[in-house]
């Protein structure tokens, strides 16, 4: 099972997301598992993080882990990796939930916002209002509508009036 965000909710942990629901619905009942429990980051904060670096990868024609790599290397989030042949390398450190805590990650994620601003020659407040867009589950439910290939034309021109 992947790591998924839990919440405690009286004696029971219970999942926070659909992934989690998922990996909790294919276990066997009475299935005794190992749990190590580590304090949550700011769930959202991550998930801004990773939408920001979508926005920065489709402004690029690169993808979300190419500008993550990018940023952890430009705001110093790096470190020496040596080989047994006696070269180096710069590499970029983890942002995984245990490799950096969550004061470490908030420090990292507004440098982050600042830096993709600087990429994209927009402010940080424009950076952030696209993302708040775009994580908006109304403004997400409406895009999805707008896609869906099941309604003609004539159909999402109806509902965006009865909307």
């Amino acid at each position: 099972m992947a790591k998924q965000p839990f919440i405690r909710r009286g004696r029971a942990l219970v999942p926070t997301n659909q992934d989690g629901r998922d990996a909790v619905n294919a276990l066997d009942e009475g299935q005794v598992i190992m749990v190590s429990l580590t304090p949550a980051r700011n769930v959202k904060q991550f998930q801004l993080f990773w939408t920001a670096c979508q926005i920065a990868a489709e402004a690029t024609d690169t993808t979300k882990d190419a500008v993550k790599d990018w940023l952890l290397m430009k705001l110093g989030y790096c470190e020496p990796m040596f080989y047994p042949d006696g070269s180096m390398r710069i590499v970029s450190k983890s942002i995984a939930w245990e490799n950096m805590p969550p004061d470490e990650f908030a420090t990292f994620f507004n440098a982050a916002i600042l830096k993709i601003a600087e990429l994209l020659e927009s402010s940080p407040a424009d950076v952030r209002k696209r993302f708040d867009d775009l994580l908006d589950p109304n403004t997400r439910a409406d895009m999805r509508r707008l896609r869906s290939p099941s309604l003609a034309p004539a159909q999402q021109e109806n509902e965006a009036v009865t909307s």
